[in-house]
């Protein structure tokens, strides 16, 4: 692949990536600094965007290390699997 098309295959990625994630890790920010009582970067934040909105268990808890756990923000899909 040529250069010209790498750049422009990344400056795609970019602009439909960012605005998926950007108000999800805002969101995580406000939930750290709320529930555990301190900041972290967004670069923190984006490491924990699986943790919170993937991998946790909707109605639980997500720990994000250091002792600090926030709301699990996964939204149950609330279908049958296979339906």
């Amino acid at each position: 692949m040529t250069r010209p098309r790498k750049i422009l295959l990344a400056c795609i990625l970019v602009v439909v990536a960012l605005p998926a994630s950007a108000g999800r890790i805002e969101d995580i920010i406000a939930s750290v600094k709320a529930e555990c009582r301190k900041d972290i970067t967004s670069e923190e934040a984006v490491r924990h965007v699986k943790t919170v909105y993937v991998s946790c268990i909707p109605g639980g808890t997500a720990d994000l290390g250091d002792g600090c756990q926030i709301k699990c923000k996964r939204q149950s899909g609330g279908g049958v699997l296979g339906r």
